[in-house]
């Protein structure tokens, strides 16, 4: 059966928007790129014309506004929406916005004002409650949300309509494993998101915060599911569709981990690491690694510029990270557990925060410490103490060694069984391995030093 395409073009005369109205129209704009294209088109004319205007700008300001932070583009939505006359739609989606670009003290300040101005209280009380808890004021956030607690019906996992009747109150079951999370209370927090897809099968945030936690558990099948799931709504979730790009290149479907970087690419084509990532997809499926050492060395001192900001981490960990100094994961290479603990309010919780995002780059703290000091577990053993752990260590069997999936892989195909057999490979052999990079050598070292082993010389 032939679906009718709506032509967004009609629906961008109209005078003005409503809030639903333009994330409306934002999602319409998904069914082609040519849709995609009348959108942009329309938003940089529109903005131009604006710029130019003379006069009273407000209405069309606000449409504006409300399209930009439709489609994704809260920055610039800001700017318009400060220009529009006061409303609840103008003051949801400032709040809205300042929320996703991380001002949470105007955030809480305009969400109030849509609160005032009539704006659904469910629907305010879950943003601030959002804006609290990266503020780090977690009593607050967890007493506001205790006012929105669901009735008995819901709790037993009946969907309980908001005011409109459209809605169901998933988002309570998501914050509150939010704040559970940020209390370290992971067990907790996952059950309450299971909760949330019991009202909201769709949930994005609630299928992304189990992906990552199946993903850091070594449970691929699970966390592509939940990916699959995260980015099969809209609006697209970016990260969401990073993390599935990669699990699905680990898996060599290459297809499919290049469909969802283009996919990021055609909403924002200045996107830089999916771009990054294209271009591994792209050359991974012409050419095996060790066929461009270049490449692959680039790749790694791409993934350790990126931001401790990419990842999810408590407010706490974040100011004490951002007051050290250390920006990126290569920074975090430089220093040890130790250096990290000896600062003020830094401690275990924060220490295992940091742990988790390393671990999901195959990298550790201290790393660049050990490689520039030779100081190797191995190295450090008297020679008697080492030759007793190494012999060992040599009969231990490769499904025993927590290897991450690509790793263990790889060494299954080298016709590996032991951890002995691991030790007499050598660097070079490995980086001839399809999919085996720096970043899987130094998971390799770093396993073999915990057992007093090293790999051979070539």
């Amino acid at each position: 059966m032939e679906q009718t395409v709506v032509d967004i073009q009609s629906l961008l005369v109209k005078e003005s928007f409503v809030l639903g109205e333009a994330q409306e129209l934002a999602r319409l704009a998904q069914n082609s790129k040519a849709q995609r294209d009348t959108l942009e088109q329309w938003l940089c004319d529109q903005a131009d014309q604006l710029s130019r205007a003379r006069g009273d700008v407000g209405q069309e300001a606000l449409k504006l506004g409300l399209l930009l932070a439709s489609a994704g583009r809260p920055d610039k939505a800001i700017d318009w929406l400060l220009k529009a006359p006061a409303g609840p739609d103008r003051s949801l989606s400032l709040g809205l916005c300042y929320l996703q670009t991380h001002k949470f003290e105007p955030a809480l300040a305009e969400l109030d004002t849509a609160k005032a101005s009539g704006t659904d209280a469910f629907t305010v009380a879950m943003a601030k409650v959002e804006a609290l808890r990266q503020l780090g004021r977690l009593e607050e956030a967890e007493n506001l949300l205790k006012q929105h607690e669901p009735d008995a019906s819901a709790r037993r996992g009946r969907a309980e309509p908001s005011v409109d009747g459209s809605r169901t109150k998933a988002d309570y079951w998501y914050q509150l494993g939010r704040i559970c999370e940020d209390r370290g209370q992971k067990d907790e927090a996952l059950t309450h998101y299971e909760q949330c897809l019991q009202m909201q099968e769709d949930h994005q945030g609630a299928h992304f915060r189990l992906a990552y936690y199946s993903d850091l558990a070594g449970d691929d099948e699970s966390a592509l599911e939940h990916y699959r799931q995260c980015v099969s709504v809209w609006p697209v979730h970016v990260n969401a569709l990073l993390n599935l790009a990669v699990l699905y290149e680990d898996a060599e479907d290459y297809d499919k981990a290049e469909a969802c970087l283009r996919k990021i690419l055609s909403a924002n084509p200045n996107h830089e690491r999916a771009k990054l990532f294209l271009r591994d997809v792209l050359s991974t499926k012409t050419m095996y690694y060790d066929e461009d050492q270049e490449r692959r060395q680039d790749r790694r001192n791409q993934v350790l510029e990126i931001p401790v900001t990419d990842f999810e981490l408590s407010v706490r960990s974040r100011n004490c990270l951002k007051s050290m100094g250390l920006n990126n994961l290569g920074d975090l290479l430089k220093v040890t557990e130790q250096d990290l603990l000896r600062y003020k309010n830094f401690g275990e919780t924060s220490l295992r925060e940091v742990r988790a995002i390393l671990s999901q780059k195959g990298l550790r703290l201290g790393q660049m410490v050990e490689d520039q000091s030779g100081k190797h577990a191995g190295a450090q053993a008297d020679s008697e103490d080492s030759d007793t752990v190494s012999a060992g260590a040599m009969n231990i069997p490769l499904p025993e060694v927590n290897f991450s999936v690509r790793v263990k892989r790889c060494l299954e195909g080298l016709g590996v069984t032991t951890l002995g057999d691991v030790a007499e490979l050598s660097q070079e052999k490995l980086l001839t391995c399809k999919n085996f990079g720096q970043t899987s050598l130094d998971e390799v070292k770093s396993r073999l030093r915990d057992h007093g082993l090293s790999l051979a010389d070539s």
